[in-house]
């Protein structure tokens, strides 16, 4: 008789050894391709946390890791327009997935707690997934913010204002990471739209824009 529980684990580690061993090829290939690309395909360019997206018009052809790349950085800066967009981040989106993988890999043969590991793991894959799925961009003169159950607009005219906040990352030993900034963007006194994860050179980007179309923005804190 099958045990389908044991079918379902083997077929979960499987799947976590396939997408992570996608997830390094994909990171390794792309940076080799930074001296391949033809220069004359590249339209603009965005920058998140972690990594730079060159894009050929709305097709993204090249992502590559920050660090170690800040001449390649500087020559895109030079040459191209940065556009305005925020994805989710992709090493989080890979440990949400596999996270929710080894909780029903790892849960006993139970029928009772399999079947809790299996609802508990697929709510922690979805959020690798939604993480995965998320976008906020400017499109004309108007915000999109998109994840994977909703999709939020605004034009920049109903905008009654937008805040910022500055976030720090603490070590250990006192140790300060990369600053990033928590953005509500506000229609009719209210909070529409809230972006967790923001650089520096995103924030300032989002500050032109909003002097460029006359939107109220402060900092909170």
């Amino acid at each position: 008789m099958i045990n389908y529980l044991i079918v379902i684990k083997i077929f979960m580690f499987i799947i976590i050894i396939f997408d992570t061993i996608i997830f390094i090829i994909k990171i390794k290939t792309s940076n080799k391709k930074i001296n391949m690309i033809k220069k004359e395909k590249i339209t603009s360019y965005y920058t998140s946390n972690s990594r730079i997206y060159v894009m050929n018009k709305n097709k993204e052809i090249l992502s590559f890791i920050r660090h170690g790349n800040n001449e390649f950085l500087e020559f895109l800066k030079n040459n191209y327009k940065e556009i305005f967009l925020i994805r989710g981040d992709e090493i989080s989106s890979l440990i949400y997935r596999i996270f929710g993988y080894a909780i029903v890999i790892i849960a006993p043969l139970d029928i009772t707690i399999a079947l809790y590991s299996i609802v508990i793991g697929g709510g922690v894959f979805l959020l690798g997934l939604n993480e995965s799925k998320k976008r906020f961009f400017q499109i004309n003169e108007k915000f999109i913010y998109k994840n994977l159950i909703m999709t939020k607009s605004i034009s920049f005219r109903d905008i009654t204002n937008i805040t910022y906040e500055m976030f720090k990352w603490y070590g250990k030993y006192g140790y300060m990471g990369p600053i990033t900034y928590i953005i509500k963007i506000y229609k009719n006194d209210k909070c529409y739209i809230k972006i967790k994860v923001m650089n520096k050179e995103q924030l300032d980007l989002l500050k032109k824009i909003s002097t460029t179309h006359k939107i109220k923005m402060r900092k909170i804190n």
